[in-house]
């Protein structure tokens, strides 16, 4: 009897051993992500990792910054490797474009890759970027890149078990076709109005002016959107008194494209307070130049735009 007893008590307890460790394993493995590339439990047993990461993506090559129009075809790559070979007959590698439920692009392995939606006719569908047979269509080789390709770009690479994915993102940028700096108006003899604008320019560009290294306070910013580009002004009112720094100054108002290295700069030269006898009806024409008659054009669409 005692040791029929002390046989129970063994078996008895391996199998809490065995159950510990596979709800040990079990626990694990539900923190491991079913993506590769995209996260997991760094303490995983490897038999796991090689089972959830036998499709990895070891680089996905985005340009950040792209000029808008330009000539060279941009080339966003998605390199990946396989463990196991029995699953390069199974690769399928799709492109998703700002997080959309369809796919813009798909290769399936020993069929022609094909573009669709936004990339419609903007791929060079002949671009091979490996001499393996398995991942030689994985990039995308834009021939036109314009401001509506801006967003998130996810790779994602799938076998008949596993899959994998990454995102980056990619800017298309466009200058500002116009940008100049202007006094518009003088309200008080010691007073000035000045204004800064541009045209034309995407994304959104941030306009600052500056003297010295003083910025102007109280700005007011006006934006439109039109014709898939943004038109931008700043403008701010400031006595003479006010400035920080003896005249004359040099206002600057400087242009910058967010997210990007691209910055524009335009000056103008304030000597102060005007005479008396230079308030004349010469004077007061000369001070509406062509900016100036472009920005009240501006202002008067954007008044338009925002009340109707």
């Amino acid at each position: 009897m005692k040791e029929s007893g002390a046989v129970i008590a063994l078996v008895l307890w391996r199998s809490w051993n065995t159950m510990a460790h596979w709800n040990k394993r079990r626990s694990r493995k539900t923190n491991i992500s079913p993506w590769c590339g995209v996260g997991g439990d760094e303490e995983t047993d490897n038999d796991l990792d090689r089972l959830v990461c036998s499709v990895k993506i070891t680089e996905l090559r985005v340009p950040q910054n792209v000029l808008n129009g330009t000539h060279e075809p941009v080339i966003l790559d998605c390199d990946f490797t396989l463990e196991e070979d029995e699953h390069k007959t199974g690769v399928v590698v799709k492109w998703f474009f700002n997080r959309g439920p369809s796919y813009v692009y798909q290769w399936i392995y020993g069929q022609k890759p094909v573009g669709l939606g936004i990339l419609r006719n903007r791929l060079d569908l002949d671009y091979v970027a490996s001499d393996e047979d398995w991942n030689r269509h994985r990039a995308l080789k834009i021939t036109n890149p314009t401001t509506e390709l801006t967003g998130d770009w996810l790779c994602r690479v799938s076998t008949f078990k596993l899959d994998a994915m990454k995102t980056a993102k990619m800017i298309v940028f466009a200058p500002q076709k116009v940008h100049d700096i202007a006094l518009v108006s003088r309200p008080t003899a010691d007073s000035i109005n000045i204004s800064c604008w541009a045209t034309g320019a995407y994304p959104e560009p941030k306009l600052t002016i500056t003297y010295g290294n003083y910025e102007l306070p109280d700005v007011r910013t006006d934006s439109l959107w039109s014709e898939g580009a943004y038109n931008v002004a700043v403008h701010t009112e400031i006595k003479d008194s006010d400035l920080s720094a003896p005249l004359p100054v040099i206002f600057d108002c400087e242009l910058k494209i967010p997210n990007t290295s691209y910055i524009h700069r335009k000056n103008l030269l304030y000597a102060g307070p005007i005479k008396e006898t230079e308030t004349s009806a010469a004077g007061s024409k000369m001070m509406m130049t062509v900016g100036t008659f472009f920005y009240t054009n501006l202002l008067i669409a954007w008044a338009i735009f925002r009340w109707t």
